[in-house]
């Protein structure tokens, strides 16, 4: 029913309440909007599944709203109260209040009111007259506005309309007449399924769970940072503790490692072989290739080493063949004395260390 324009001013018939207090909203305002200036319908998408039936709702608002339906007019912003049990929807539709009117959470006058339950009923409100019927589930199925008092043909034609498609039983007959009950805190609209500041309350908790979420793992990453950067700075300390100790004994060994280089280098100038050694070798040669031979007497020249042997001949160029294949000697000539058939004198070049240098 097309409210009447005249019969309300939107200065007088809104009234300021204090909303419910919530811990995560602010607190604000309530602005009644008039019954007379809403329009009401109740929208039964039970036959729609649960996630197709606030798209569907959102298109038959807009194909019945008076204020959109309406050529010719300015209108302002359309606002609208929704307030859904199970598959059923209470829909309120009115124009917002002008700035003048004041800023704050503007809500139907009906819904602050007690909800009602299987009854048709008249409420007289603060400007005007409504007559509803709830049904068994305590939903609003229909709702007719006046200004002024209904007459018993407006009553009748009420009923009958509700009868015709509810098939109302026993109805007291006390509904014709008029009662006026006392406005409640807040919207009973809060109560039922789904509620606006429920979703608010819902996406509001989900948004601070994640911040809580991202702010504890920023933490855990900052705390691990610190730990890493403390663990850093301690083996650092400990490295430069360790150096400082082992200074010492690198500078020790690197002293060592000096003494021994200066050592290497003296005795990489000294010849590689004593007179004995070359002596030894010379012998071992002369064993392998005659045992039974006896060196007589051994010495050294300028030119080198002088050995007289004596005993079972030699064969001269395997004698030559293995001095030379030693490596030591050099320049090697052999000689037989006279008179000595069974002797061999052998001079060889070597420069082997004096004993007396």
């Amino acid at each position: 029913m097309r409210p009447c324009k005249n019969a309300q001013n939107p200065e007088e018939i809104s009234g300021f309440f204090p909303a419910r207090r919530r811990w995560w909203a602010v607190r604000r305002r309530q602005i009644i909007i008039g019954r007379g200036l809403c329009w009401y319908r109740c929208f039964d998408l039970t036959a729609l599944p649960a996630r197709e039936r606030h798209a569907a709702l959102s298109l038959q608002i807009k194909q019945w709203s008076p204020l959109s339906n309406e050529a010719g007019t300015e209108r302002g912003e359309v606002q609208t109260w929704i307030v859904w049990q199970e598959g059923l929807a209470m829909v309120w539709l009115w124009e917002a209040i002008s700035p003048q009117a004041g800023s704050g959470y503007q809500i139907p006058e009906p819904l602050l009111y007690k909800r009602g339950q299987a009854e048709l009923r008249q409420l007289a409100l603060q400007q005007g007259y409504e007559l509803q019927y709830w049904d068994l589930k305590g939903v609003l199925r229909f709702s007719q506005w006046s200004p002024v008092a209904f007459s018993n043909f407006a009553l009748q034609a009420f009923f009958l309309a509700v009868d015709q498609q509810y098939k109302l039983s026993t109805i007291e007959q006390s509904w014709v007449t008029a009662q006026r009950l006392p406005l409640l805190a807040d919207a009973w609209k809060a109560a039922y399924l789904p509620s606006l500041d429920r979703i608010a309350f819902v996406g509001q908790l989900f948004c601070g769970l994640a911040l809580l979420a991202l702010l504890t793992l920023i933490i855990w990453f900052t705390a691990q940072n610190r730990l890493g950067e403390q663990s850093y700075q301690t083996q650092q300390a400990a490295l430069q503790t360790l150096r400082q100790q082992a200074a010492p004994l690198v500078e020790l060994r690197t002293q060592a490692l000096e003494e021994k280089q200066r050592l290497d280098s003296l005795t990489s100038l000294l010849p590689k072989q004593t007179q004995l050694q070359i002596m030894a070798d010379f012998s071992m040669i002369i064993a392998q290739l005659a045992p039974e031979a006896r060196i007589e007497t051994w010495g050294w020249t300028d030119g080198g080493l002088q050995v007289d042997i004596s005993g079972l001949l030699i064969d001269q160029p395997s004698l030559v063949e293995a001095l030379k294949a030693e490596g030591t000697f050099a320049n090697i000539r052999i000689e037989i004395p006279r008179g000595g058939a069974k002797q061999l004198r052998i001079f060889a070049d070597s420069r082997p260390v004096n004993a007396n240098e």
